[in-house]
């Protein structure tokens, strides 16, 4: 069953799984952040970018932020205001068409499904992908759970088309069955709308600032001081950003195994979408596995290069022409993966990938604005803990000069006394932070 709305210079949407923060409550502890963007922030910019393009406003309560921990007994409330006051609904989807979903979760495919049923207003998925962890797995669709592929099809009958992520999503969904289905790439990447900027690279030099996502070895970060951008709920990554932004430090082991990070590099993470777009802005090239990390970095005028060899990272590099190579991640200079990169192929598609989507959001009776704008749309902003982390820094600094110090040479004496003449002893002594 397919459901039409009236399409018009406005539209009230309704998010479902949007995953994105908007009041400061999801800023209130690490708990709260990681609930509201569902593990990984590059979630968000997903939803804040059709936000833009919709030209829509924050109403927190027209959210459901995290699918995978609404309590479906209370919907009544949330279907009577999508009947009764928006024109669309958007169901958010990333890569959940694979084996197994990230973090341990698994979408609540049955109380979905009988949410969307009860209501009068049309479902728009733009930006649905499969992902393959073994690449372009030709069986890969004989792999799903069952379960899944009935939500697919089922979700089919309820959405004009279905934005997929690249072609093989659209093969994946073809083989179980499911063809009302258009290639869009993801709405983030038309964040800026169709006057989006070229990307051009400046001619190379040793000084380039160079930003990263996690994922890359630690003497990479350090030779080039990258300026890491943390995004997910990793265990590394968790530690830190519970440090930077919530000034907490709960397991000390596994901080100093990432202490050269700290003590090396500018450390990032971001609640606030422009905010996050505006410190990318100061680097000129990024680099690292994150997709939606790298569109924003192309969204804030800066060359990206993703390395994730993975089937959802292949298939949307090679429809929007990011440039993109997992081998790169075994190659220790700068300059070889900044002379790797090309963005002429991207720059020339723009504008066809633009309108492409303009033309699968008008399908689904939805008007695109040609540029957004981001004054309506605010969001609550992460304190960056940095005094934190630069006292940790210095801590560090001293640790390490004290323990060369006070570190014994010999039964017969502490080397500095004995560079002195003395035959004074030392007990060692570890310093701690």
């Amino acid at each position: 069953m397919q459901i039409r709305g009236e399409k018009g210079d406005q539209v009230r949407p309704f998010f479902i799984n949007s995953n994105i923060c908007l009041t400061d409550e999801d800023v209130s502890d690490y708990a709260s952040f990681m609930k509201s963007v569902a593990g990984n922030t590059g979630n968000s910019y997903i939803t804040y970018a059709l936000m833009k393009e919709l030209g829509c406003s924050v109403e927190s309560d027209l959210h459901i932020k995290n699918i995978y921990e609404y309590d479906f007994s209370n919907q009544d409330a949330d279907i009577d205001k999508v009947n009764n006051e928006c024109s669309h609904v958007f169901l958010i989807l990333q890569d959940q068409i694979r084996i197994a979903e990230s973090y341990g979760l698994k979408l609540p495919y049955g109380h979905i499904l009988n949410f969307i049923k009860k209501l009068n207003k049309p479902v728009i998925v733009a930006g649905l992908g499969a992902n393959s962890f073994n690449g372009y797995d030709p069986l890969f669709y004989k792999k799903l759970d069952p379960n899944l592929i009935r939500f697919l099809q089922e979700l089919s009958e309820r959405t004009v088309e279905i934005g997929c992520r690249g072609y093989y999503t659209q093969e994946v969904l073809k083989q179980i069955g499911v063809n009302n289905t258009r290639v869009i790439g993801c709405p983030s990447f038309f964040e800026q709308g169709r006057e989006r900027k070229k990307i051009e690279k400046k001619a190379f030099s040793r000084d380039l600032k160079i930003a990263s996502s996690s994922g890359l070895s630690d003497s990479f970060l350090s030779q080039n001081r990258c300026g890491i951008f943390l995004q997910d709920s990793q265990a590394w990554e968790q530690s830190l950003i519970k440090l930077i932004s919530f000034n907490k430090l709960e397991n000390r082991e596994r901080f100093y195994k990432q202490i050269k990070k700290i003590y090396s590099n500018r450390i990032y993470v971001f609640s606030n979408m422009e905010e996050w777009k505006r410190e990318l802005s100061k680097y000129d090239f990024f680099v690292g596995l994150r997709v939606h990390g790298a569109i924003c970095a192309l969204n804030s005028g800066v060359p990206a290069v993703i390395m994730n060899g993975d089937s959802r990272a292949r298939e949307m590099s090679e429809f929007l022409g990011i440039p993109w190579d997992p081998e790169l991640l075994k190659e220790p200079d700068i300059e070889k993966i900044y002379d790797f990169c090309s963005y002429d192929e991207m720059n020339k598609k723009y504008l066809s990938l633009y309108d492409n989507f303009v033309e699968f959001l008008d399908k689904n009776n939805v008007k695109l604005l040609n540029v957004g704008t981001a004054e309506a749309i605010r969001q609550p902003s992460l304190v960056l803990c940095d005094s934190r982390v630069c006292q940790f820094r210095r801590k560090y600094k001293i640790k390490r000069f004290l323990q060369k110090i006070f570190s014994v040479k010999n039964k017969g004496g502490h080397k500095i006394f004995m560079f002195l003449g003395c035959q004074i002893k030392v007990r060692r002594k570890t310093v701690c932070l």
